[in-house]
């Protein structure tokens, strides 16, 4: 038997740690692709209309030929492939339809945020001028102007708090 020095103690310690690690990394992996699966399996259930398509009884035999195919393997009882429907209706409803919802927001806000930036631009560029600086780039925009745009840059701060309000 050979005698342990503190180098070897050291590296034995490291390589129980790394092993330990790398089994639970391996246990999210497979967890987290079998909740994928059954989050697919509600999806495909919901966007396949399997009910009205094969008729209310379809959950059920879907877990028995699960089941049957897979005997050795838990999660396919009936109840289990009901939750994976409820499941995939929920995070829908919640996650997918909010994502869409906040990206029209975002839209609708970087449209007000663009108009905003502008607003400001052609209110440093109409100060520049006021005082008597006319650099022609400026001055070409400042021309430019339209009652609207007088407009919107008296009222920024109005679209600003605007933008206060609908991001809360």
């Amino acid at each position: 038997m050979m005698t342990a020095d503190e180098g070897y103690v050291q590296w034995m310690a490291d390589i129980k740690q790394r092993f330990r690690q790398s089994q639970l990394k391996a246990v999210v992996r497979v967890n987290t692709a079998m909740l994928e699966f059954y989050w697919s399996v509600g999806r495909d259930l919901v966007a396949l209309r399997a009910e009205e398509r094969w008729g209310t009884g379809v959950v059920k035999q879907f877990a028995l030929d699960m089941r049957q195919a897979f005997p050795n393997e838990a999660g396919f009882s009936y109840s289990n492939v009901k939750y994976m429907k409820q499941w995939y209706l929920y995070y829908y409803e919640r996650v997918i339809k909010g994502q869409q919802v906040a990206n029209e927001k975002s839209h609708q806000l970087g449209g007000q945020l663009e108009v905003v930036e502008k607003s400001q631009q052609f209110a440093g560029q109409i100060e520049t001028l006021k005082k008597g600086q006319q650099p022609a780039g400026q001055l070409k925009i400042y021309k430019s102007l339209q009652p609207a745009d007088e407009m919107l840059i008296a009222n920024r701060q109005r679209v600003i708090d605007n933008l206060d309000i609908q991001a809360a």
